[in-house]
C-alpha cells in the first residue's frame, strides 16, 4: 500500500513540475517576443459588484487595471491557462488582439463586444479596427485602448 501512495505522490510531483515549466517557458518566450510598449489597455468596471482585473503572462499573476501592449499578437479572455491577458469577468469571453504601431485589430473568438453602439458577436473572419482612445465593452468591463505609454 505504501508503494501505491509513493507512486501517486511521485506522479503528482511530476505533473506539478511539468505545469510549472510550461508556464515558465511560456513567460520567457513572451518576454523575448515583446519589444517596446506601443499601446496601453486600461480596464474599468461597469458593474460595481464585479471583480474585473487584468493580468498579463505571469505564473503568479498580479492583477492590474492597466496592461502595456508591445507590437505583436495576444489573446485576451477569461481563461487563466490559455489567454495571455486575463480579464476576470462572470461570462466567458476570448478576443484576439493584433497590435500594430498605428492600430489594433480585434477579433471576437468567443462571446460578444460592443464598440461605438454596435455589437460584434463571435466571428473569426472579422477584424475590427481599434484606434486611439476607443472604448470596447466586453461583458461587464470597459476596455480603453490608448496609443503610447
Amino acid at each position: 500500500m505504501k508503494t501505491v501512495y509513493f507512486q501517486l505522490a511521485a506522479f503528482l510531483f511530476l505533473v506539478i513540475i511539468i505545469v510549472f515549466l510550461y508556464f515558465y517557458l511560456r513567460k520567457e518566450d513572451g518576454e523575448e517576443k515583446m519589444g517596446k510598449d506601443i499601446w496601453t489597455l486600461r480596464c474599468q468596471r461597469i458593474e460595481p459588484t464585479s471583480g474585473i482585473r487584468l493580468s498579463r503572462m505571469l505564473l503568479f499573476r498580479r492583477y492590474l487595471d492597466e496592461a502595456s501592449l508591445p507590437e505583436g499578437s495576444f489573446y485576451l479572455g477569461s481563461n487563466v491557462l490559455l489567454d495571455d491577458i486575463v480579464l476576470n469577468t462572470k461570462k466567458s469571453i476570448r478576443l484576439y488582439l493584433n497590435v500594430m504601431p498605428d492600430k489594433v485589430l480585434l477579433t471576437v473568438l468567443k462571446g460578444r463586444v460592443k464598440i461605438n453602439g454596435y455589437v460584434y458577436y463571435k466571428d473569426q473572419n472579422r477584424q475590427i479596427i481599434i484606434r486611439d482612445h476607443m472604448e470596447v465593452f466586453a461583458n461587464e468591463a470597459k476596455l480603453i485602448f490608448r496609443k503610447g505609454r
